[in-house]
């Protein structure tokens, strides 16, 4: 488990298979309801979508193992990156098709989208993490230079 929050970038490339697989299979479809106007998604394009996504999360993590990103912030990301997609989906099975219960659906849709919005915080958080990282080797690298023995 230490050394999947070590190397991150391994996480994200040992979901895509899982993702792809559970996108191939499922042959239902995502529909969001906004307004008046309802968004239908096939299940495998969501799950190519986020295969993607994860390449270009794998890739940068990959890209940026020299700097000294912080490990606390590593595990955040991973932690609510993959607990919000999966509770997010987890959720959108719990939503019923009949329509005899409206103020159940719309707690699940309200609940689902809080999770999505969680998963896009933890993008931030990603981003964030980047940037402590840059700074630090910064810092390492003025200290290092400027070190004078006596």
């Amino acid at each position: 488990m230490n050394r999947l929050f070590k190397k991150p970038h391994l996480a994200f490339l040992c979901a895509i298979p899982v993702i792809m697989l559970i996108g191939i299979l499922s042959n239902g479809s995502a529909d969001f309801n906004i307004h008046a106007t309802y968004f239908i998604i096939d299940h495998l394009y969501l799950a190519i979508t986020i295969s993607i996504v994860f390449i270009i999360i794998a890739a940068t993590y990959w890209l940026v193992q020299k700097l000294k990103l912080s490990k606390s912030l590593n595990k955040i990301h991973i932690i609510l990156t993959f607990g919000g997609i999966c509770t997010a989906w987890i959720l959108s099975k719990l939503h019923k098709v009949t329509n005899t219960e409206h103020s159940f659906n719309d707690n699940i849709t309200i609940i689902a989208l809080l999770f999505v919005l969680l998963t896009l915080f933890a993008q931030l958080i990603f981003l964030v993490n980047i940037i402590y990282g840059i700074i630090n080797k910064k810092k390492s690298k003025y200290i290092l230079k400027n070190d004078f023995r006596i």
